[in-house]
């Protein structure tokens, strides 16, 4: 068996599509036994589907754009990191700093 997962968005998920589960059976439940009217309640059902499938649809373009946030902070940390070193070679050559050293001397 899976551990259970301690991510709060995987418990959102969940949640929702649980929610989504739950109030689809409600309203099939409602549309057959008190209505009698199948065709309304697979027009509902169909309509929590879509929403359901929006909401997946935002949650991975939020999950991409998380993606491509931590990917460009890392090449940017990255690109900063290679200057910092290209600026510690460039100074410690650089002889008009040992001529300034030698002349407090």
């Amino acid at each position: 068996m899976s551990e259970p997962s301690t991510d709060p968005d995987d418990r959102t998920e969940r949640r929702l599509k649980l929610a989504v589960v739950v109030v689809g059976a409600f309203v099939l439940l409602y549309g057959v036994v008190v209505t009698q009217q199948i065709l309304a309640a697979i027009v509902l059902l169909v309509w929590l589907f879509v929403v359901y499938l929006v909401w997946r649809f935002v949650r991975a373009h939020e999950r991409l754009a998380d993606a491509a946030t931590r990917v460009a902070d890392a090449e940017t940390a990255d690109a900063l990191s290679t200057r910092g070193e290209r600026e510690e070679t460039v100074t410690a050559g650089d002889p008009t700093d040992e001529s300034v050293d030698s002349a407090e001397e």
